[in-house]
């Protein structure tokens, strides 16, 4: 599995786009999982069948020409571990669940 954090140093530029993104990718490099923060406060997830929010799973691996080009629009890109991947997902998408009273969901 391989983490990835998604920062948008201009996000007034992009007014739909998340300020952060963290992603999961498989070892086949397909995204697995994703959460999205949102100036103001706002989260989306993407997961199985579930997309939340504007968070989507792409199929797509961020591969160097892929990181050169986002980080020349403003989008850096930095490896995670999955124990911090872990710490944010459970936080952000217990605190969803909780909040919109999903209780179908399931990882």
């Amino acid at each position: 599995m391989y983490y990835i954090r998604f920062t948008y140093l201009n996000p007034e530029k992009y007014l739909n786009e998340p300020i952060t993104t963290y992603s999961e990718f498989n070892s086949k490099k397909v995204q697995t999982r994703e959460l999205s923060l949102y100036k103001g406060g706002q989260m989306g997830y993407a997961v199985n069948d579930i997309e939340y929010n504007g968070a989507f799973l792409t199929k797509r691996w961020c591969n160097i020409s892929t990181k050169e080009a986002l980080e020349a629009i403003g989008v850096v890109i930095e490896p995670m571990t999955k124990e911090e991947f872990e710490i944010i997902w459970n936080k952000k998408v217990t605190f969803l669940k909780k909040l919109m009273g999903i209780l179908f969901f399931r990882v």
